[in-house]
């Protein structure tokens, strides 16, 4: 099984053992405020309160023996640098790093962190996306300039086959699922979902496209 550290337990790093332990992974807690460890420490597997900057304290977590460490001290950047400098140091197979803004990031990835994340810029790109798309239901950025979104079908999709539309070859874009309401025998609506719709799947008002390709090509499509 996976192990994984968690640095900092505020209300990102609680939030991340949350869903972690609720997955049945085995999780490490630090933080240095004893209260905050002592709140999570009935549902991980190791909760510690120490100073993740002291590198004596840190080495001795074992942490040469943990898959994923994520350094997540609030707001103090120094730390959070400092603690993913020492767990490359001690052998963390893959540190992931919070940070604040796009220079942080910069400066992370020169110090070794593996992954860099930035949950304000991410929040306020889908919050982007949302205002200025309004037909795209959920994004979800991929590596290097791909992006694989939800939107509702165009209008001028609407009673076209997928083999007609030719979303490729058009728009250079692949479709991976339709998702529709449908009505079951007892006259619940459904959500129903299709997997790789076949060519000759008609678009239908209301269908939900599940599509991935460039950032550009996917967001042509909702406009």
């Amino acid at each position: 099984m996976a192990r994984y550290v968690v640095v900092g337990l505020g209300r990102f790093g609680r939030t991340l053992v949350d869903f972690l332990t609720r997955e049945g992974k085995e999780v490490i807690a630090i933080d240095k405020n004893p209260d905050l460890v002592e709140d999570v420490k009935e549902c991980v597997a190791r909760a510690v309160s120490m100073d993740a900057t002291d590198e004596d304290a840190l080495a001795a977590q074992e942490l040469d023996k943990v898959d994923v460490l994520i350094a997540c001290i609030g707001e103090d950047f120094e730390a959070n640098q400092l603690v993913t400098v020492l767990a490359k140091k001690l052998g963390v197979k893959r540190v992931i790093t919070r940070v604040g803004n796009p220079l942080q990031m910069k400066i992370m990835k020169l110090v070794g962190a593996d992954e860099v994340i930035c949950p304000e810029e991410e929040s306020a790109k889908r919050l982007a996306q949302k205002l200025t798309h309004p037909n795209i239901m959920a994004y979800f950025e991929l590596a290097d300039g791909h992006s694989l979104i939800e939107v509702k079908s165009p209008k001028h999709f609407e009673g076209r086959s997928i083999r007609e539309l030719d979303l490729r070859k058009k728009y250079h874009i692949n479709l991976i699922a339709v998702k529709h309401i449908v009505t079951d025998e007892k006259g619940n609506t459904i959500e129903k979902v299709d997997d790789l719709p076949t060519p000759d799947y008609v678009v239908q008002a209301g269908d939900i496209l599940v599509v991935v390709g460039k950032d550009e090509d996917v967001e042509r499509i909702a406009r």
